[in-house]
């Protein structure tokens, strides 16, 4: 029978199970009357018991039983309905002795108990402002796992702790993980045969469905539990080592969970309410078409957590909300390549942080192409993927500026880091949240495929010789990424209102066109300036700010806005992303084709110190 306090305590738990004082505690969701649970010995493998539910104590279809005699620490359990084996999804852990792609099915998910215990110390979370945030997106695996990363537990939790000194060298505040929670590389027998919807035989079953890696991991998984070949020995362990490294160093943790549309808001609630006591986690991404609850982000344990969706949210007050939508990589994407029309989108979403709701803009994350290969290929090259080429978007608003793929022709070569660095440009003085993917800064490619979900080797692996290879293309990204820091202007916690409503002779923002106050967004124009106003920052820390943006291939003569009588001096040019702006014979800067030029006016008279600027 189960103990009064028992029943008390965990009746309205619908599965798992829970080690007490006097033995284990059981429940089990099924209908069935054969169902039950098989003790194993953790170290041999061998079963050491199989035991039946008690009808008499099931509530519902909620079976439970209280086993006395086992040590949880010596054990692994799976449950059974009739002659099939069940594993406890809701475990926070499972046997960890899988290397990663191996073929798996339920029946090998063993269920451990966690009984070590973390000295989490004085770890707390960041909380840093949406606002003011730096997100970097990686794959757990793929991010350490190439020989060149030079870390020693490569392509694991550990190997991300590693690079915790890189990451907050380039100014990164939260580093989110595509799904690290334990799922199944392969699809099982059962999985494959729902996908094809007609009966076949096991024979049959590797014709027509073939065994394919899942190396993103976007399916439904065991989400309770840290994915134990991310890891060298213990997940539970070293995720959370992984979590107070980045912690200490004022990076946040974000994960990504895939759900299926119809998931229980209860279940994802729980989830995230798991990961956040139990791991110290900072916020959450619901990929796929699953919504964003209310009761999410209105939880009280979890109201210091970020919430990224990508589904509009209408109902949200709440200042950790962020929208993860397609606007700005689509207009940047084709305004970098120089599509028409493409101005006034653009000035809609440069601007874009709806207070209560924050924006993140990026350029490319994991689905499609990485961002070198952006300016890199005309075409998606999906060939690897065994899907003869038809997988994956098949336009992506890229341009290989002049040749498709690899080569060795400086001019192509010269033209695409300058593309690549007018891409950052776009990203870091827009407001709203910039993400960027791994890699991107140091000019990763993926060699043409924009679907690489199941592969598993140089095409997703981070090669970090390209690192030294484009060094003057990460110090540039870093140096953005320390000038939208210290400028604050350039990170509202809400849209711009584009007036003077201090009353200090110029409004927050303004938009330019090649002449000072007047804006071309006509079909056919390509150029686009813009000015932030250092009074705005309520620290005073900020300066003056022009950016103007030539997306044409030609050339264009810019004016820059006069400044009001009380700030004295003139523009200083800050740089280019071409050769530096010569004056025109008739006035303004001439901006070069495919360039953007930053000048600043420094309202304390600060004057750039070029030996601390890689500028």
């Amino acid at each position: 029978m189960i103990p009064e306090f028992i029943g008390k305590t965990y009746f309205y738990l619908s599965q798992g199970a829970f080690p007490t004082e006097g033995g284990i505690y059981f429940s089990f969701v099924s209908a069935e009357e054969k169902c039950g649970v098989i003790i194993y010995d953790k170290n041999t493998g061998e079963p050491l018991g199989r035991f039946y539910f008690d009808k008499g104590d099931t509530i519902g279809n909620l079976n439970r039983m209280f086993l006395t005699g086992f040590k949880p620490e010596d054990i692994m359990y799976l449950f059974f309905e009739n002659d099939d084996l069940v594993c406890d999804r809701e475990s926070g852990k499972y046997y960890d002795s899988f290397e990663y792609g191996m073929i798996r099915d339920e029946s090998d998910m063993k269920a451990v108990f966690d009984t070590s215990e973390f000295d989490w110390g004085k770890d707390a979370h960041p909380l840093v402002p949406i606002q003011d945030s730096f997100i970097y997106s990686l794959h757990v695996r793929g991010f350490t796992k190439h020989p060149s990363s030079k870390v020693k537990k490569k392509g694991t939790f550990l190997g991300i702790a590693e690079k915790c000194d890189y990451l907050k060298g380039l100014g990164v505040t939260a580093v989110e993980l595509q799904p690290a929670y334990e799922f199944f590389e392969y699809q099982t027998k059962t999985e494959r045969k729902q996908e094809l919807r007609f009966p076949v035989t096991d024979k049959e079953l590797d014709r027509l469905a073939p065994l394919k890696l899942n190396y993103w991991g976007y399916k439904p998984g065991f989400y309770y539990s840290p994915k134990a070949s991310y890891s060298c020995k213990d997940s539970v362990q070293e995720f959370k080592m992984m979590v107070k490294t980045l912690h200490s160093a004022g990076i946040e943790v974000i994960m990504q969970f895939y759900f299926k549309p119809d998931i229980d808001a209860k279940t994802v609630q729980n989830i995230f309410r798991f990961w956040t006591v139990n791991y110290h986690v900072d916020g959450f991404h619901i990929i796929g078409e699953a919504p964003l609850k209310s009761d999410y982000y209105n939880d009280p344990a979890l109201c210091n957590c970020k919430f990224i969706s990508q589904n509009e949210v209408y109902d949200s007050k709440y200042e950790n909300v962020i929208l993860y939508q397609a606007d700005f990589k689509n207009n940047a994407r084709k305004l970098l390549k120089g599509d028409e029309d493409q101005i006034s989108a653009f000035m809609y979403n440069f601007k874009n942080n709806r207070h209560g709701l924050g924006n993140i803009n990026y350029i490319a994350d994991c689905f499609g192409f990485s961002l070198k290969d952006i300016v890199s290929y005309d075409w998606k090259h999906n060939e690897d993927n065994g899907e003869d080429n038809t997988d994956g978007e098949d336009y992506n608003a890229s341009w290989n500026c002049g040749f498709e793929g690899p080569t060795r022709k400086i001019k192509i070569n010269a033209l695409r880091l300058k593309q690549l660095k007018n891409a950052f440009c776009m990203l870091m003085f827009a407001e709203g949240t910039p993400l960027i993917f791994m890699g991107d800064e140091f000019g990763n490619s993926q060699k043409g495929n924009n679907n690489p979900y199941c592969q598993d080797n140089d095409i997703t692996w981070l090669n970090w010789n390209d690192l030294k290879k484009n060094k003057s293309l990460y110090d540039f990204v870093k140096e953005l990424s320390g000038f939208r820091k210290e400028n604050k202007i350039l990170h509202f916690d809400k849209d711009p209102r584009m007036m003077d409503y201090i009353s200090c002779g110029l409004p927050d923002m303004s938009y330019h066109g090649c002449k000072p106050w007047k804006v071309d967004n006509t079909v056919n124009s390509r150029t686009l300036a813009v000015m932030y106003c250092g009074d705005y920052d309520e620290k005073k820390d900020s300066r003056h700010i022009y950016i103007a943006f030539n997306f044409h291939w030609e050339n264009h003569v810019f004016e820059l806005p006069s400044l009001p009588d009380k700030d004295k001096g003139e523009w200083e040019f800050l740089f280019s992303t071409a050769d530096k702006p010569e004056p025109s014979q008739g006035g303004g800067m001439i901006i070069e084709g495919r360039s953007v030029a930053v000048y600043v006016h420094d309202c304390k008279k600060r004057k750039i110190d070029r030996n601390k600027s890689f500028f």
